[in-house]
């Protein structure tokens, strides 16, 4: 599932389930957080990307999501904030949380946990799967994080 379950919807609004949980930096940054609850998360929200892209849709804003990932307290992502998705041919989710795995910000809580994204690998990876969008590049991808 991607998203909080939706409750009702009208012309133009919608309501979705209260999500209880801590936005993706915020899980990062708490002490209690371990090293392979991180790795969890990301590669939850990776196939979520994947998800999406296999949809045809850009959800956007992924290589900033700190506003779009919560976490639940049972370690469950969960992406809000779907105003801006929309579909595209080219769809660019698991290229831009990829980005975001890697950015300079989240380089530094990462270490807390000792963990690191090489960025160049990262970067092929990514560019690699842009070019030919599939599960064998996919994996690729997520085999970077460790």
């Amino acid at each position: 599932n991607i998203g909080p379950k939706l409750l009702f919807s009208g012309k133009d609004y919608f309501a979705y389930n209260f999500i209880d949980g801590d936005f993706i930096l915020d899980f990062i940054a708490n002490k209690s957080t371990k090293k392979k609850d991180v790795l969890d998360v990301f590669k939850k929200v990776f196939e979520q990307m994947y998800t999406i892209d296999k949809l045809g849709l850009n959800k956007e804003e992924m290589h900033h999501p700190v506003k779009h990932v919560i976490v639940t307290k049972a370690k469950k992502p969960v992406l809000v904030d779907f105003e801006r998705c929309k579909p595209k041919k080219k769809q660019h989710n698991v290229t831009q949380f990829s980005q975001f795995t890697i950015s300079g910000r989240l380089m530094h809580l990462l270490e807390r946990h000792k963990l690191k994204i090489d960025m160049l690998s990262m970067l092929n990876r990514a560019r690699k799967y842009s070019e030919r969008r599939n599960r064998e590049n996919f994996e690729r991808i997520l085999e970077l994080l460790k």
